[in-house]
C-alpha cells in the first residue's frame, strides 16, 4: 500500500509539473495578446471582465501574476525539458535565481546538469561550485580593475607633473626671449 501511495504521489507530481508547464504557455499567450481583458470573470455571473492581469492569473492559474512571471522566466532560463525536470526535483525560486545570476555558459551547464540530475542536492552541489568559481573570478577581475585604475592614476600624476615641468620650461624660454628682445643692442651679446 505504501508503494502504491508513493507511486500515486509521483504520478500526481508529474501531472502537476506538466500542468504548470502548460499553464506557463497559456499565460505567455494571454499576456502577449492581452486577451485577459476580454474574458468573462467566472467569479461573477453578470459578464464582468477581469480588472487586471493579476486577477486573471489568480483565477485561471491559482497563482499571482508575479509568480507566473517567475515561472515563465525559470522556464525560459532552463528550457522546457530542464524546467520540467527541475520542478520534479523540487528546485525552489531561490535556486532558479542563483542559476539566473550565473553567466550564460554556466547557465547552459546548469541546464544540462538539471536534465541529468537525480536529486535536488545534485543540482545544488554543482550550483554552489559554479557560484564559488564565479565569485572567485569576479573578485580577481575586481582586483585587476583596481590595479589598472591605480596604474592609470599614477600615469595621470606623472603626465601632470611632466606637463607642469614643460610649462615652466616654456615660461622660462619666453622670459629669456623677452629679455633678449627688450635688451639694448649692445647688451644683446
Amino acid at each position: 500500500a505504501e508503494g502504491e501511495d508513493a507511486g500515486s504521489y509521483k504520478a500526481l507530481a508529474f501531472v502537476a509539473t506538466v500542468a504548470d508547464s502548460a499553464a506557463i504557455v497559456q499565460f505567455a499567450k494571454v499576456k502577449k495578446s492581452k486577451s485577459w481583458k476580454y474574458l468573462d470573470n467566472p467569479k461573477y455571473c453578470d459578464g464582468r471582465k477581469f480588472e487586471s492581469v493579476d486577477e486573471y492569473c489568480q483565477v485561471a492559474f491559482g497563482k499571482s501574476y508575479r509568480r507566473m512571471q517567475e515561472l515563465a522566466s525559470n522556464r525560459n532560463t532552463l528550457g522546457q525539458e530542464a524546467f520540467e525536470q527541475a520542478e520534479r526535483l523540487g528546485l525552489r525560486q531561490v535556486d532558479y535565481n542563483a542559476i539566473k545570476a550565473l553567466p550564460a555558459p554556466e547557465q547552459e551547464l546548469m541546464r544540462r546538469a538539471v536534465e541529468e540530475a537525480q536529486s535536488r542536492d545534485d543540482v545544488l552541489d554543482l550550483l554552489r561550485e559554479l557560484a564559488s568559481r564565479f565569485v572567485k573570478t569576479e573578485a580577481e577581475l575586481q582586483r585587476q580593475l583596481a590595479d589598472a585604475q591605480d596604474d592609470a592614476h599614477a600615469k595621470d600624476k606623472l603626465l601632470t607633473a611632466k606637463g607642469e615641468h614643460l610649462d615652466k620650461v616654456q615660461q622660462e624660454k619666453k622670459k629669456k626671449k623677452k629679455r633678449i628682445a627688450d635688451a639694448d643692442p649692445e647688451d644683446e651679446e
